[in-house]
């Protein structure tokens, strides 16, 4: 029963994203205000926030990220990448905890390595 809810539910955000790149930036600003306000949030109502989005964030990232022609959303891929990067130690494993397929995604890619790249080069310029 639980299985076929997940394969519906999939195959109803997949359909969303074949015809439609507003979801994907609906879901872009969605995940940008969960990791710039999660080091603020120790509440239940933040858990219950990112409880809510873990089933949309992790069907549509992952059909898009698996079978689609990601030129379009580089931009907003790598700037989640740049964004978890930054996030605190604890931030970070709420974060691993609530969408673990994305924060996969993020830490083993080449996203990842780009936004690792971008931060250590800022960070160098910076310097005395």
């Amino acid at each position: 029963m639980v299985a076929n809810e997940a394969s519906r539910r999939i195959l109803y955000y997949e359909a969303l994203f074949t015809n439609s790149i507003d979801l994907f930036k609906a879901m872009d600003k969605t995940v940008t205000q969960y990791t710039v306000k999660i080091d603020k949030l120790f509440s239940p109502e933040a858990r219950r926030f990112g409880m809510l989005l873990t089933v949309i964030l992790e069907c549509t990232f992952h059909f898009i990220f698996e079978s689609q022609d990601l030129k379009a959303i580089n931009p907003m891929i790598k700037q989640w990448a740049e964004q978890y990067v930054k996030l605190g130690e604890w931030a970070r494993n709420c974060f691993d905890a609530e969408f673990p397929y994305m924060a996969s995604d993020l830490k083993g890619g080449s996203f990842h390595n780009f936004a690792f790249e971008n931060i250590r080069t800022t960070e160098e310029l910076s310097l005395p």
